[in-house]
């Protein structure tokens, strides 16, 4: 199952597939978990909220990948799933093993917007302030971030290849963190998020001419982009703030990300980053 909708001067000129049916947006959520953090002092150490994290680590280096800090995903051998609160213990471990301290260079890290989702919780509630805060001032009410239990409306399953059968892949042991991936979102709630955005002056550089924002890479020439790889979901969204071109592609299908390399392709004075982007990001 695929959505895209393809955007000039902020209209909508192409689209394909349902817009009311809910994707998991995997890495693309972390736009949405920069936004609500981005309103706090962000040069506040993480060690502040978690006894026993080494010092040296601010809120900024988990929103831009500066941190330094391992990659979860490399110590959870177990089949159940580890939720955030799992992944700061994690990370508080193995803080030691870092590739560098903080600030020193960029590496792309689901782990520390798991951080940053539950500083957030220990502020008053991750959910409810998005909610508050973030979704409710656009009009958002259907949005839900993924947890055992709750219920979505309109859920898309994610599925993967299996030889040459199309089978149900919806979880994996890494799939049920929030701050890092777990939103699920229509196309039709996401544009109106896609609308709302405004570019940041916050940045570091990445790698291969792209810088990174709040949740978001950033082009040479100013454009919005990102990727999101989970288990069954494959995203990309590209956007040109300034002429409001771009295009936006869900897939309910592991590792299906070249329908979004095609899209970009029909911007003929766009040099094409989505593959490097998605390159980035796993």
């Amino acid at each position: 199952m695929r959505t895209y909708a393809l955007i000039s001067k902020g209209k909508l000129i192409e689209k394909e597939g349902s817009f009311v049916n809910r994707y998991r947006l995997a890495s693309l959520s972390k736009q949405f978990t920069a936004a609500g953090i981005i309103k706090w002092d962000i040069d506040v150490d993480i060690s502040k909220f978690f006894d026993g994290f080494p010092s040296g680590i601010t809120i900024r280096d988990c929103i831009l990948h500066t941190s330094g800090l391992p990659d979860y995903e490399d110590f959870w051998t177990s089949t159940e799933q580890i939720v955030d609160k799992g992944v700061v213990e994690i990370l508080k471990d193995h803080a030691s093993e870092r590739f560098f301290l903080s600030g020193q260079g960029f590496r792309y890290n689901n782990g520390g917007y798991c951080v940053l989702r539950e500083i957030m919780e220990q502020q008053g509630g991750f959910e409810s302030y998005m909610q508050e805060h973030i979704f409710s001032p656009l009009g958002i009410s259907g949005a839900r971030f993924y947890r055992v239990g709750v219920q979505i409306e309109n859920r898309v399953l994610g599925r993967a290849k299996e030889g040459e059968k199309i089978v149900e892949r919806d979880q994996s042991p890494t799939s049920a963190t929030q701050g890092d991936g777990g939103l699920y979102m229509n196309m039709e709630e996401y544009l109106r998020w896609l609308f709302s955005v405004q570019p940041s002056p916050i940045q570091t550089p990445a790698e291969g001419g792209l810088s990174y924002s709040l949740g978001w890479f950033v082009t040479p020439e100013g454009h919005l982009l990102h990727t999101g790889s989970s288990c069954g979901f494959s995203h990309a969204v590209r956007m040109d703030l300034k002429e409001m071109d771009g295009f936006v592609y869900f897939s309910a299908l592991s590792d299906d990300h070249q329908g979004a390399v095609e899209l970009e392709k029909k911007f003929d004075q766009w040099i094409p980053y989505t593959a490097l982007a998605l390159s980035l990001t796993r």
